[in-house]
C-alpha cells in the first residue's frame, strides 16, 4: 500500500535543504527505489516536504540511509507523518 510522509522541521531553511540534498546526491541516494513523489515546499526560512512512496518497507530502508545525514544536519529528531494513500491521480 502507498504512503505518504510529512516531514517538517519548523525551521529547515532552503540553504539547508539545498545542501542535504547535495549529500545525498554526493552519497548515491538522491534517488529512492520506491519513492513515486518528492516535493519540497515552502517559505525559505520554513521548508517541509512530502514524500509518496509505493510502501512502508520502500520507505523504511531508504531511512536506513539517509538518516546519517539527516543527523549531520540536526533533523533526526523530527517527527514524521506517515499516513495511507487513498487515492493518487498519476500523469500518463
Amino acid at each position: 500500500m502507498a504512503i505518504g510522509v510529512y516531514f517538517r522541521s519548523g525551521s529547515m531553511t532552503a540553504d539547508q535543504y539545498d545542501e542535504v540534498v547535495k549529500v545525498l546526491e554526493a552519497a548515491g541516494c538522491a534517488q529512492a527505489p520506491g519513492r513515486v513523489l518528492h516535493c519540497c515546499y515552502g517559505p525559505a526560512d520554513d521548508l517541509a516536504t512530502f514524500d509518496i512512496w509505493e510502501s512502508s518497507e520502500a520507505f523504511e530502508e531508504y531511512g536506513k540511509k539517509i538518516m546519517p545525514v539527516f543527523q549531520k544536519f540536526g533533523l533526526e529528531n523530527v517527527p514524521l507523518q506517515v499516513l495511507p494513500i487513498h487515492h493518487m491521480v498519476q500523469p500518463s
